[in-house]
């Protein structure tokens, strides 16, 4: 296991869903994981992006919107580290 990978697996660790995992499950999604900070305003996804991944709030708060088409936004959930958000 890499250094690189050791780091994802703690940090996947930290979420209570993901620790359950263990073992092999876990080290193949260390192996797989990357990182991504952002700042206030950075947006991670659009509405109908490609369901292909998930992402694991660490720290810090996500908010989750959503926007008409009238223009109009919505907050639709608000994640809270450590916490699993997908793209759906």
């Amino acid at each position: 296991m890499t250094e690189s990978n050791f780091e994802n697996r703690h940090l996947l660790m930290r979420n209570p869903i993901l620790a359950q995992l263990g073992g092999t499950a876990l080290d193949h999604l260390a192996g797989a994981s990357g990182s991504l900070t952002l700042r206030a305003g950075d947006v991670l996804f659009h509405g109908g992006a490609k369901a292909d991944r998930v992402f694991l709030v660490l720290e810090g708060r996500l908010e989750v919107l959503l926007d008409d088409e009238a223009g109009n936004r919505t907050r639709m959930d608000t994640a809270v580290g450590p916490r699993l958000l997908g793209v759906c």
